[in-house]
């Protein structure tokens, strides 16, 4: 997540929304710094060893001044400060200097959900390789927690940069042959899952999604609209919020590209972010699997169902033993030799095919008992990063009994995202009718 980042950007983005009145700004400055200081994670650097012969390890780091920053918005509107938002989608915080930058937006007027004139909005934009959407969350959680985070756990002193270097080093040949075990052992694996898809017990493999309109390069400009909602219309029936959403978005996808004069295609898809099962060995314990959206089916609750059992499917099948262990000999792979491949990539060069349309990333950010400065939490929200085959994002996170659905796009690549924005709500909608 690191080094990709040069590549394509991909920090996170977690939106939180606060009922907090006019205060001075040097208290907003004082009351989250205090916090941060308390918070691990966010004490946390990144150290590059010499010459790339190991990989970058994280090191101690004072909370600078410079990492939270105060907005001031001309007219303090929502909307403006939506604007605001989507301008800040296009930076990229500096993992070695601080790997995470809270964004301050005081004084916001017509906020939704809000009871008072005005309210807070927080930005905490981290570094991907700090974190993935459940840790980011949590990390959230205890800076905006009403408790005061406890003492902080922090890691052991780091060796110099020349030790660092000299263990890269000795480890390279253990790695080495520790990755030609793992490749022979994921071949092995490859042919087991290839036999158990032939006997039908793991689902099989499926063909990519023809590109859209909308899989084109945004050219580093960003948009985004926040559609909050009661979470209790996110779950009908039997159906999830995810497949909601998910059923939501083959309505409006489908539906603007027939307006703008784009037969839709017979199979259009969504990469959905899946958590993996067990206790994470890293900062990002995620995969993305590719689920059918179905756009044919008329009928919205039997288009739903399909599209659960298809993401029920698609998990199976990533999860399957035979299919995770594949990826084993990445993890052991000397540095050298990933930081080459990530500097050979050319993320310009356009493939046939897709493995979805669009992302949709599910986050439960749990009960609704953060706050800051006494202002009580009212939504949150994120922003799935946009690639150059990706235009169009969407994310689902619920706080307590709110839930926002949030849309990221290129103003180059959707040109008219109001409409959209309408689509989707009405489509929110008729897939809450339907499965009642």
């Amino acid at each position: 997540m690191y080094w990709i980042s040069e590549k394509i950007p991909n920090d996170q983005f977690l939106l939180y929304a606060f009922d907090t009145a006019e205060v001075d700004p040097d208290l907003l400055l004082e009351w989250v710094r205090e916090r941060a200081e308390r918070v691990s994670d966010l004490r946390l650097v990144v150290r590059d060893v010499p010459k790339t012969v190991d990989y970058p390890v994280w090191v101690l780091s004072e909370v600078g001044e410079e990492r939270i920053v105060v907005h001031q918005l001309a007219s303090s509107m929502w909307t403006e400060c939506m604007g605001a938002v989507a301008d800040i989608l296009g930076t990229g915080v500096n993992a070695r200097v601080s790997p995470w930058t809270l964004h301050l937006f005081p004084g916001v007027r017509a906020v939704p959900e809000s009871r008072s004139d005005t309210a807070l909005v927080a930005v905490l934009q981290l570094s991907h390789a700090l974190a993935d959407g459940k840790r980011a969350a949590a990390i959230a959680r205890e800076l905006f927690g009403r408790e005061m985070p406890g003492p902080t756990v922090l890691p052991s002193r780091p060796p110099s940069s020349t030790l660092l270097c000299a263990l890269g080093l000795v480890r390279t040949p253990f790695l080495i042959g520790r990755m030609v075990a793992a490749s022979f052992r994921s071949y092995q694996a490859y042919r087991e899952s290839e036999a158990l898809t032939a006997d039908g017990t793991i689902p099989p493999k499926i063909d990519g999604r023809e590109l859209t309109m909308l899989n084109a390069d945004p050219h580093g400009r960003h948009g985004i609209r926040i559609i909050t909602l009661p979470l209790s219309d996110l779950r009908g029936g039997s159906s999830t919020v995810t497949v909601t959403v998910l059923t939501a978005i083959s309505v409006a996808y489908s539906e603007y590209l027939q307006r703008h004069g784009v037969a839709p295609a017979d199979r259009l898809g969504a990469e959905v972010t899946v958590a993996l099962p067990g206790a994470s060995k890293s900062r990002n314990h995620f995969r993305n699997v590719g689920v059918d959206l179905y756009p044919g089916e008329k009928d919205l609750r039997v288009r739903a169902e399909r599209i659960a059992r298809a993401l029920d499917e698609r998990r199976t099948r990533a999860l399957h033993p035979s299919i995770a262990s594949q990826g084993d000999p990445m993890s052991m792979t000397p540095a050298p030799m990933i930081r080459a491949g990530v500097r050979s990539y050319s993320p310009k060069e356009r493939p046939d095919t897709v493995s979805g349309n669009t992302v949709l990333t599910s986050v439960n950010r749990g009960p609704s008992d953060l706050e800051y400065c006494g202002g009580p939490v009212l939504f949150t929200a994120g922003f799935p990063a946009l690639s150059p085959v990706m235009g169009v994002t969407h994310g689902v996170y619920s706080i307590g009994d709110t839930a926002t659905v949030s849309v990221h796009f290129g103003p180059d690549v959707m040109a008219d995202p109001n409409e959209y924005e309408e689509l989707l709500r009405h489509a929110l909608d008729e897939v809450r009718i339907a499965t009642v």
